[in-house]
Parts: structure tokens; sequence; C-alpha cells
């Protein structure tokens, strides 16, 4: 537990935006968008704790659900907060990809308000125009970012408020969930890369055990051993497999046990070709612990998401009664967004500068939080209807095994210090 810990510290640490470099009003910019992050983070928890007091009923695909108001607030606060450093982060990189998003923000306020949908076209409208006309220079932009950031939050606050002024609230509910089911597409690169970042966490903890195995395990204690512990974990995984069975094929446990059954077999399979082959060195032992490793954590992450039929969030911690679901699912998402950090916020690009990846960065998060939060607060959908959970179990899935499995391939292939450590 303790090698799991450092590695998700470690790995955190490593995906944070860092403040060096940057114009002091931009390290402004910053500590407001993780604490606009973390907010909605929070009111996805307290959502979820507190109860579902004051809720809005509305129709959704012809079904009537339930929402939380203060959800629908949050959410529509996130989408402005996000809008806002999204048109910031743009004009970095000039009038084309600016006008883009401003012409993606009138699209969402006529969803959000489908009978006043001019209003906001007329606004935004007259806000690119105003941009076009006043920027001179794409990067002027840069010496008053606290400013312009605030102009552009007023533009999309007033348009995200606008609908509340002339609307009910279950009207303005059911446009929110229908923004935020659309924004869904912007989700499935983080859910899947999600994934994918679930299998290099094992892939690090593979190799931090097999590493530490190698170092303090003798040659000739080490090759036997390997073999020994690998027909021990396919025996005991078979026999519980077999034990979990009646519980069906939707069982986290006998899912789990299944996959390792046979990620496990794969190991001793290798183990024994190399012993016939004269090829069991202490690499290949130390191959075979990683890959043991991986047999364990890659099943049961698959197992939770996938075969539970209770989503990631429920399934974790949440289905056992140990912790609300919601609050496995902030953790989850939290994680998440901290660890989606594109390696070129870091760095200087051709048409988008480091502060302006930065802000598009925020904006995408803060975007894709807000609707998570919305869609993860909506009950009473069928199964016919969109369910987030689904989605984002796809998605994961996808990440976990489709992109996973290739990846763990290139690194047994090609970068084998990254699954072994070094060797001596």
């Amino acid at each position: 537990m303790r090698v799991v810990r450092r590695e998700a510290f470690e790995h955190v640490a490593d995906a944070r935006v860092t403040l060096h470099g940057l114009p002091e009003p931009f390290r402004y910019l910053i500590l407001l968008g993780y604490l606009s992050t973390f907010t909605l983070l929070l009111a996805v928890v307290l959502t979820d704790v507190v109860g579902q007091a004051a809720q809005l009923g509305y129709t959704s695909g012809g079904e009537l659900v339930h929402v939380p108001v203060a959800t629908v607030i949050f959410a529509t606060t996130g989408l402005a907060l996000g809008w806002a450093f999204l048109i910031s982060g743009a004009t970095d990189a000039g009038r084309p990809l600016a006008l883009s998003f401003l012409a993606l923000l009138a699209f969402q306020s006529g969803m959000l308000d489908p009978g006043s949908a001019i209003v906001g076209l007329v606004v935004v409208a007259a806000a690119g125009a105003l941009y076009a006309r006043s920027h001179g220079h794409p990067t002027a932009w840069r010496h008053r970012p606290v400013m312009e950031f605030v102009g552009w939050l007023v533009l999309c606050a007033g348009l995200s408020v606008y609908p509340w002024l002339l609307g009910n609230a279950q009207e303005v509910a059911e446009n929110v969930d229908l923004v935020t089911a659309f924004l869904a597409v912007l989700m499935l690169p983080m859910w899947v890369a999600f994934g994918l970042d679930t299998v290099d966490f094992a892939a690090r903890t593979a190799r931090f055990v097999a590493a530490n195995v190698a170092d303090r395990v003798s040659d000739h204690a080490l090759r036997p051993g390997v073999a020994i512990l690998a027909s021990g974990v396919v025996l005991g995984s078979f026999v519980g497999a077999a034990t979990f069975r009646d519980s069906g094929s939707q069982s986290v446990a006998y899912g789990w046990l299944s996959l390792t059954f046979l990620a496990s077999l794969l190991v001793l399979a290798f183990s024994a070709v190399a012993m016939v082959f004269r090829r069991w060195t202490k690499e290949a032992a130390t191959i075979g612990v990683a890959g043991l490793v991986l047999a364990t954590l890659v099943p049961l992450a698959f197992s939770v998401a996938v075969r539970s039929g209770q989503g990631l969030d429920e399934a974790a911690l949440g289905a056992a009664g140990v912790v609300p679901p919601g609050v496995v699912f902030a953790v989850l998402l939290a994680y998440n967004v901290l660890t989606f950090v594109p390696r070129v916020t870091d760095t200087d690009g051709r048409r988008v500068g480091r502060p302006g990846r930065v802000l598009l960065y925020f904006g995408y998060v803060l975007i894709v939080v807000a609707a998570s939060g919305f869609q993860l607060a909506v009950v009473g959908r069928s199964d016919e209807g969109f369910r987030f959970k689904d989605f984002v179990d796809d998605c994961y899935g996808i990440g976990l095994l489709v992109l996973g499995i290739p990846y763990l391939l290139w690194l047994l292939v090609r970068r084998r210090d990254r699954l072994i450590g070094p060797q001596r």
C-alpha cells in the first residue's frame, strides 16, 4: 500500500502546472483555476453527501428526471469560468481560434435558452468584433491578462445568468442537461487517458516492486522463487474464481480472479518457455515479477470499472457502503484532472505561448468538471437514456484495454527499463 501511495503522489506532483517562468498576473489566474476546480469538485461531494434537497424536476429524453438546484447553479458557474479561461487562452493564438471559441460560446448560449438565442448571438458577435478591431497584434493581451479575463468572464457570466432571468428553473435545468450531455464529447479523451494512465500507474508500481526484488534477492533464489510464485498465483486465482463463480459474471471478485488467472498463466508460460530454452536469467525472472504485479493490478482495475455493473465510482467503495459514490467519483475526477496536464503547458509553442496553453488547459478542465458534476447528480434516468456513468466506464475501458495492452507490450519490447528498472 505504501508503494501505491508513493507512486500516486509522485505522479500528481510531476503533473502539476508549475508557476515558474510565468508572469505574475498569470500566476493569479492559475491559482484561480485551481481554486475554481476544487470548488466544483467539493460541490460534487457536498451534493452527494448532504442529500437530495431542493430538487428540480424536468424532462430529459422523454422521461422525468431530477437534479439538485445547487448543482444547476454550480454547473452554469463552472461553464462560465471555463469559457472565460478558454477564450482568454485562445486569444494568444490569434483571431481565428478566439473567434471560433466565441462562435461555440454563442452556440451554447442558444442551447441554454433557444428562445433568446438571438441575444447571445448579438452579444458574442459584438464582443468578437470589438476584439478583432482592438487587437492589432494577437499577443497584445499578454500585457493585461487579468483585465481581459475579467472582461470575458463578465460576458460568459451574463450569458449564463440571462436564461435564469427569462425562464423558469425547470427549463434552465433541462437546457443545462442538454449542454452538458453535448459537452460529453470533450470528456472522452480525458477518461480514455485515465484508463491508459491506470495502466501506466500499474507499470510504475511493477517497476518499483521488480527493481527492489531484483536488488534484494539473490540470483539463485530469484529464478526458482518467481516460478513458484507464478504457480501459486495461477492456482490461487483459479481456486478463487471457482469459489466466486456462483455469484455471477458481474461479480467484481469473479472477474478479477478470472482475469488474474489468465494473465498469471501467461507469466507462468513465459517462465516455462524461458527455462526450456535456457533463457531463464535474472532479467527474465525480474520481468516475471513485474508481470505478476501487472497481472494483479490491471485485471482489478478492469473488473471494478467494467464488470461490476455499478460503475467506476460505486464499485470502488460506494457499493460497500464505505464511502458515498459521489465522493469516490470526485476523488477519481480530481486525480484525473490533476494528472491530465499536457506536457506542452510547460513550453512555448509556435502559435500558442505557454501562458495561453495553461489557460486553455484550465478552461477545458473546468468545463469537464462542471459537465461531469451535473450529469453525475441527475437521478431517474432509465437504461435507454444517456447514462453518464456508462459513458465514463466505456471510455475508461477503451483506455485500459484497447490502448493499455499495446502500451505494455511496447514497454516490454522497446522500453524494458521502464518496466523492470535498470539491470546490472
